[in-house]
């Protein structure tokens, strides 16, 4: 049975290292609920954060993943072509220094992986129009089951139509298989949580 990892930091949300209101403008948000990449034009150039923060390999800020040069390197050679990277410059608040290297990633990879007939799903028929069912699945289930992948593969799962029926995901999610979980836990310790769906 395919086993699947959700991409989540160790910590919940960084904010005692990103000093920033916001770091994406309000309009790259609908690209990032949508499992969209978002245009490299709308993501910033810098990112400041606090003065003596320890700027970990895989940042995630509110969804917003930035990593170091190492982390890409790794990813890079176990899913080349998966993601997309726009360079960022972080600057810690009050210093001269800047911390080059870090890019913005973008999971280029969108798949249909959930087997909605074997997970636990919801149906409701009110929320389309014209009898239209919708089956949707919670990413906090521990009843998803997910088609065979690749060892190594990362991806934004779709939704998407089958006649009248509408298998609904939350896109913004990234997922990832196991093997990549495992080798990037390896490489960067405690940096990722183990969010293992199944």
């Amino acid at each position: 049975m395919p086993m699947v990892y959700m991409l989540r930091s160790s910590s919940a949300d960084q904010d005692c290292i990103v000093i920033e209101p916001k770091f994406l403008p309000d309009e790259a948000f609908q690209f990032l609920v949508r499992g969209l990449p978002v245009p490299p034009s709308l993501v910033p150039a810098r990112l400041r954060i606090a003065a003596n923060a320890s700027v970990p390999h895989l940042l995630d800020w509110k969804r917003q993943w930035l990593i170091s040069k190492d982390a890409r390197e790794l990813l890079e050679t176990l899913v080349p072509g998966a993601i997309d990277y726009v360079p960022v410059i972080i600057t810690p608040s009050g210093a001269s220094r800047e911390v080059s290297g870090y890019s913005f990633v973008n999971i280029a990879q969108r798949d249909r992986l959930i087997d909605y007939q074997k997970s636990v799903c919801d149906q409701d028929r009110a929320i389309m129009t014209g009898g239209r069912t919708v089956t949707s699945v919670s990413i906090l289930s521990v009843g998803i089951v997910f088609h065979p992948h690749p060892k190594y593969y990362i991806w934004h799962e779709e939704s998407y139509f089958v006649g009248d029926d509408y298998f609904s995901a939350t896109e913004s999610q990234v997922f990832l298989s196991d093997q990549l979980w495992e080798e990037i836990e390896c490489a960067f310790p405690g940096e990722l949580s183990p969010s293992k769906l199944r």
